[in-house]
């Protein structure tokens, strides 16, 4: 079981947060686009945090 205590064995690591559901849309509209031959753009910028733990 998970500790919310860290410990030398088990520290809380920094993570990366993303907007998952931004990401889904996203791709989801890259797919659509690319089936029905409109033009898309390869790349996309999505906001990113960086929590410190």
């Amino acid at each position: 079981m998970p500790t919310l205590t860290p410990t030398p064995a088990c520290p809380q690591l920094t993570t990366v947060r993303q907007p998952m559901d931004a990401f889904g849309v996203s791709l989801a509209t890259l797919v659509l686009d690319q089936i029905e031959d409109r033009p898309f753009q390869r790349t996309g910028l999505l906001p990113t945090e960086v929590v410190a733990r």
